[in-house]
């Protein structure tokens, strides 16, 4: 039932798109979101939805790409202290407070640093199910389960007079 409902709302907005198309390609050539260089753009022969989602792929294609350090094999040690993730020719190391959340997904863990960025942790990397039970126990000891920081409380008697 889910695909149906998914499969409407998408024809909804290409036969939309298209009606927009037809009737404005009369007045005006519309400009399309797809453009190769050297080639003229295609106007008015893709709907809107599909050039915004094949060129939001494109773009996180490029972003991938353009980001060689990504691409290098890297090794990860794990402490009660926190986390060093180190390749050929780099390391970092984190301690557990500078991650803010933890998530969880069928192949991996999700350790946030900020909202928008993540340190992912594949679960295939690791050799049997109890070692993937101690790490799971070890981000909830750590991350899901920590107090949050706050700020210092100074009783009014011991403050400074103004």
């Amino acid at each position: 039932m889910p695909w149906l409902i998914i499969f409407c709302v998408i024809w909804f907005f290409v036969s939309r798109q298209i009606r927009r198309t037809q009737t404005h390609s009369a007045h005006k050539p519309r400009q399309s979101f797809l453009y190769e260089p050297g080639k003229e753009p295609q106007r008015g022969r893709e709907p809107a939805a599909l050039a915004a989602f094949m060129s939001r792929l494109n773009n996180e294609k490029a972003i991938w790409e353009s980001q060689p350090h990504l691409h290098r094999p890297q090794s990860m040690e794990v402490t009660e202290g926190g986390v060093v993730v180190s390749d050929a020719v780099s390391r970092t190391e984190n301690r557990w407070d500078a991650y803010s959340h933890v998530r969880e997904t069928p192949n991996l863990f999700l350790l946030y640093t900020s909202d928008h960025a993540i340190q992912t942790v594949p679960k295939r990397a690791f050799g049997s199910e109890e070692d993937l039970r101690h790490f799971r126990e070890l981000l909830r000891r750590t991350i899901a389960e920590r107090p949050a920081p706050a700020f210092p409380v100074i009783p009014v008697g011991s403050a400074a007079p103004r």
